[in-house]
Parts: structure tokens; C-alpha cells; sequence
């Protein structure tokens, strides 16, 4: 499961925008029973920490609380296109 933040507060679950509201729900209608409760989450280098602080939120909202932040080379608007080839992982 992947989440993505761009540098103008646009939030994706996995590869389909969503409004932030709207998160929890569809990080649940993503989730099947055997499906890890873990969640990659790409942050543009420039979104706004409260951007990102408001989705961590969200997520933790729905039970998960294994959140890896990715960090990828390269060009950033890549990020919600479910790639994490090059990614440097974080762990909360």
C-alpha cells in the first residue's frame, strides 16, 4: 500500500487521487485481510510538513501504524506512480 503527498498538498492512495477527507476510507477499501498493515508514504521535498502531518493522521486513523516514508532520487512528480525503485526507506 502506498500513500504520496506532492508539493502542493494533492494526496494519492496507491495510485488514484483522493481528497484528504476521504483517506481513511479508501486506504480501508484497499486493504484486504492479508494484506500487510503497512503503509509507504512519498513526500514531496517541498509539500508542507502540516500537509504531510495531516496524512500521517489520516492514516493512523484507520489502525495502521507501520508508516515508512520514501524518499526517492530523481524527479518528484514520479512519486504517486507507485514506484519505489530508487527509494530510501524511514521507518516511524
Amino acid at each position: 500500500m502506498q500513500g504520496a503527498v506532492t508539493r502542493d498538498g494533492v494526496v494519492y492512495c496507491n495510485d488514484r487521487q483522493v481528497q484528504i477527507a476521504e483517506l481513511p476510507e479508501a486506504i480501508q477499501a484497499s486493504m484486504r485481510p492479508s494484506t500487510e498493515r503497512k503503509i509507504y508514504v512519498t513526500a514531496d521535498t517541498r509539500a508542507k510538513y502540516r500537509d504531510v502531518k495531516v496524512v500521517v493522521e489520516k492514516i493512523r486513523l484507520t489502525g495502521i501504524t507501520r508508516i515508512c516514508f520514501l524518499a526517492e532520487k530523481g524527479d518528484p512528480a514520479r512519486f504517486h506512480h507507485g514506484s519505489i525503485g530508487d527509494a530510501v526507506v524511514s521507518k516511524t
